[in-house]
């Protein structure tokens, strides 16, 4: 009788231990839940990919890298505006005020691979050499031309800075992988570009129109208020310099733009180096 109750009291204490495990195990299983959805932050699956009808793991998403930002040109420090006359002694403007000093353009390449590159084409120099494919840029010129052919210049500078202007602005980093590149108009048409892209452009489409390359440049300036580098073409035309900007449909006088410093300027002959004045300054250039 002993035996059959000695072993019976150890039969239901094991079957009560088992029990107590199974019990003791559900909350163990619910704090355990409890403490994953309350210990982190919750996590949005919104906009997230699917993968064969299941949602990714709030683990995966905490740890998924984040988006690639398009880098912006960072601000630059304002440099000295330049104060002096627009014109020297002599009666020559002086480009935003600057003193010029001339050289002969050889020193740049990203430029002269472009003159050497639309040289070939002589006075069609966008008629020739814009793609035909896509959109036809080149039959799409050919139309434009033949509506301003006949205007006066001043018409024809406000056509063709509207005109290119359409085009969006895209930086070099994103068009072709550099810090810096200067496109050719067939590459600018294609593919867009930034400041001196839309300058180069319009300064072909201009010679074109029979504009003489000494009658234009292509600046490259420091923009105070935007704290950025900055490029424009400028045409020489009735005694000023007009202003021909990717920023504005507006051709205004150079003398208005009083927060552009240029630092060099060019054509398909001639480099230029600009040198800020004090507003005391005498006008005429410095000795060599």
């Amino acid at each position: 009788m002993r035996h059959w109750t000695h072993s019976t009291v150890f039969r239901v204490t094991l079957i009560c231990f088992a029990c107590s495990l199974v019990i003791a195990a559900q909350p163990i299983q619910a704090s355990s839940e409890y403490t994953k959805n309350t210990s982190r932050p919750s996590v949005s699956t919104k906009g997230a990919s699917l993968s064969k009808g299941k949602k990714k793991s709030a683990f995966r998403l905490l740890f998924k890298p984040p988006p690639i930002k398009k880098s912006a040109p960072k601000p630059r420090k304002r440099v000295a505006a330049s104060k002096g006359p627009l014109k020297d002694t002599k009666g020559n403007i002086r480009l935003f005020r600057t003193i010029e000093l001339k050289g002969k353009n050889k020193t740049l390449a990203r430029w002269k691979r472009i003159v050497d590159k639309m040289a070939v084409h002589k006075q069609l120099y966008l008629s020739n050499s814009l793609p035909t494919s896509g959109k036809n840029q080149q039959k799409r010129w050919k139309q434009f031309k033949s509506t301003v052919v006949s205007k006066s210049r001043m018409q024809q500078l406000r056509k063709v800075n509207t005109y290119f202007n359409n085009w969006p602005y895209r930086l070099d980093k994103e068009n072709w992988g550099k810090q810096e590149y200067w496109a050719s108009p067939p590459e600018f048409v294609k593919k867009s570009g930034d400041c001196e892209d839309y300058a180069i452009a319009k300064y072909y489409a201009l010679r074109e129109l029979g504009l003489s390359a000494s009658s234009m440049r292509i600046v490259a300036l420091m923009d105070n208020i935007r704290r950025l580098g900055h490029a424009v073409l400028v045409v020489y035309l009735n005694g000023d310099a007009w202003v021909l900007d990717n920023q504005t449909k507006l051709v205004l006088s150079h003398s208005k733009f009083s927060h552009y410093v240029p630092q060099f300027s060019v054509n398909e002959t001639n480099r230029w180096a600009h040198i800020p004045v004090k507003k005391n300054q005498p006008a005429s250039k410095p000795k060599k």
